[in-house]
């Protein structure tokens, strides 16, 4: 089952809660100088957080993920991109909870967001609780609780690795294509799903090809068509859900546990 997920603007960037289901997307919509964020659950495969988005429209962007927080930062321009603010969202409300002056994100977990501040061109490492925004100074940088993410990423293959040519003749076979460039390869008990790129004229087309272990073809699907070539184009939440986005502006989710 495949449930697609629309947005007004370009998916800029993605990040996913190492220590939850949550992933969250910076969306850029360039005619209107517009940014916003969107959460999606992958548990639940369901928007929680819409349209979130801060008083400054544009010169914004995604830095983390954890739990109800969103983390965002400003900078002053295309010219100058150090950070200038830290802001804490709450995803439900689209409420800030508090920000942090020329704080510059490093890692989070469950409860803290690790960083520094740079003042003379040293840095000044801290912490700050997610929940009440207090800030607590650190010697050295900030280690984060270790996490046991859910989410899962392809393995890549350019063109120097021994898998390369391996992957090349079975689309060479099966689809009777000449792949370039590199592979994005997954495969767990329930399928195999494989990015690759063809020569389309001047540009590189995008596709995604998901089967089952049997080699029966689910679908085949563009992707993207440009210039250069891009990492992580599909990603996994545990061994059930296949994420991926489509044409810049879709995100879609495909449901592995009902296969055909």
């Amino acid at each position: 089952m495949l449930k697609e997920y629309p947005f007004e603007g370009k998916i800029w960037k993605s990040l996913a809660d190492p220590y939850g289901s949550r992933l969250a997307l910076e969306i850029r919509d360039e005619e209107n100088r517009q940014t916003y964020y969107a959460v999606i659950d992958a548990e639940k495969n369901d928007l929680v957080g819409e349209s979130v988005s801060l008083e400054e429209e544009w010169w914004t962007g995604l830095s983390g993920i954890s739990g109800d927080t969103l983390l965002v930062h400003t900078y002053e321009g295309r010219s100058n991109p150090d950070y200038q603010t830290l802001y804490a969202i709450n995803i439900l409300t689209g409420e800030i909870s508090w920000e942090a002056d020329k704080f510059v994100l490093s890692a989070c977990d469950r409860d803290f967001a690790y960083g520094f501040v740079l003042s003379e061109g040293e840095r000044h490492f801290g912490k700050i609780k997610l929940d009440s925004g207090e800030y607590t100074a650190l010697e050295n940088e900030g280690r984060p609780a270790e996490a046991d993410p859910q989410w899962r990423f392809a393995t890549r293959y350019e063109e120097e690795d021994t898998h390369f040519e391996t992957v090349k003749a079975f689309f060479r076979q099966k689809k009777g294509v000449e792949a370039v460039r590199c592979f994005e390869y997954f495969e767990n008990e329930k399928a195999v799903a494989i990015s690759y790129y063809l020569k389309k004229d001047a540009e590189l087309e995008n596709r995604l090809l998901l089967m089952t272990l049997t080699g029966e073809e689910i679908f085949d699907q563009e992707l993207d068509t440009g210039k250069g070539v891009a990492s992580d184009t599909f990603f996994l939440f545990g061994d059930s859900s296949i994420f991926y986005i489509r044409h810049k502006s879709n995100l879609c989710v495909y449901d592995l546990d009902n296969l055909p």
